[in-house]
């Protein structure tokens, strides 16, 4: 307890604070004072109005809050009311910054009761209590935000682990290697399906879309072509279980699901060529027509020793983004060649939407 003595020309009056934060939003400070007229007599059960004020800097610096209170004091004149729960003038208790600078307590004294406020003390805060400076403190964070223009930050300035909570218990934990968490995660409130993943729609929003390597999207097509048509056809369908996003034709597929694909091939070539060919056989083959991505099989090797028959194999894996619907047709272009046979193996998932 702080005990303060000032004298008026008028009354005595004795001040003492006791310091009591209550919870929530009936927080404040127990204020008590000792009521004396001039004749040092008690103003002993009678209402007084008093008028509060905190002032920031100096004894006589800016208003920052201000209340007034009508207590009436008990037989040993003493009055007793909680600063922060009288008749609000101006600012607010809860939002004073108490670490910023210095702040002065200001009260004011009608012994009759009413308005006519005729004594003043002023008096420095030296101590205020823990929890106010922790609500309102430096630059700490509250409810409403932390102090604008301070290099606001939300985290720990040592190596410690900065754990959240909800209800007192941990949902999230920042740690020295990234981020941990025993909880679930549900952009727009949704929670995502086995096999989906996390991802960016491109606008700064997340969504779960279907990952790598959903059986919805996984398909494989084997491709052949013999004589010199250009055009590789469809021999068969080894792995395809959806095919409303795959749909697969004569010499054609189709993938009817917008998003990034990831294919890998598998390319093998038999070439034939007049017997000591002046040239040297040489092939392209274009993913889809008027896509540049083209598939290699390494350079051609001679299967005789007249150099009439070649091979090349090769494979390779390629990403691409797919606006669906989309057609695509497996094209190539044999050189120097009389007849080539192209075996080609595509398979093909969806990585996300």
């Amino acid at each position: 307890m702080i005990t303060l003595i000032k004298k008026s020309a008028i009354i005595f009056a004795l001040i003492s604070f006791t310091l009591n934060v209550f919870a929530q939003s009936n927080a404040g400070m127990t204020y008590q004072s000792v009521v004396r007229n001039s004749t040092n007599a008690l103003v002993a059960n009678l209402p007084i109005g008093v008028k509060i004020s905190v002032l920031k800097t100096s004894a006589t610096g800016p208003v920052v809050f201000s209340e007034t209170h009508t207590p009436t004091t008990n037989a040993n004149g003493l009055a007793t009311f909680v600063i922060g729960q009288g008749t609000l003038v101006s600012g607010d208790l809860l939002s004073i910054d108490w670490g910023s600078d210095s702040y002065f307590l200001k009260t004011e004294t009608d012994p009759t009761g009413g308005t006519s406020y005729s004594i003043a003390n002023t008096s420095q805060f030296f101590y205020v209590p823990y929890a106010f400076y922790a609500e309102k403190s430096a630059n700490g964070w509250d409810k409403a935000g932390n102090v604008a223009g301070s290099g606001e930050f939300l985290g720990t300035t040592n190596d410690e682990d900065l754990v959240f909570k909800r209800n007192n218990v941990e949902n999230m934990r920042l740690t020295n290697t990234g981020i941990s968490m025993n909880k679930e995660i549900k952009p727009n409130g949704t929670a995502g399906l086995i096999g989906q993943t996390l991802t960016s729609n491109g606008d700064g929003t997340m969504a779960w879309k279907n990952g790598a390597f959903n059986n919805n999207t996984r398909f494989k097509i084997r491709f052949r072509e013999f004589g010199s048509s250009g055009v590789l056809d469809v021999l068969s369908i080894p792995y395809n279980l959806n095919t409303t996003n795959v749909s697969v034709g004569v010499n054609t597929f189709t993938i009817n699901k917008t998003g990034l694909y990831h294919f890998d091939y598998s390319l093998n070539i038999t070439a034939a060529t007049a017997t000591n060919p002046a040239n040297y056989p040489d092939y392209v083959v274009y993913f889809g027509e008027g896509i540049t991505e083209s598939l290699s099989a390494g350079p051609f090797v001679p299967m005789n020793s007249s150099n009439s028959s070649w091979k090349a194999s090769g494979s390779g894996s390629f990403d691409l983004y797919i606006v669906a619907p989309k057609i695509f047709r497996m094209v190539h272009s044999a050189y120097y060649t009389t007849s080539q046979t192209f075996n080609l193996y595509l398979n093909g998932h969806l990585i996300s939407e």
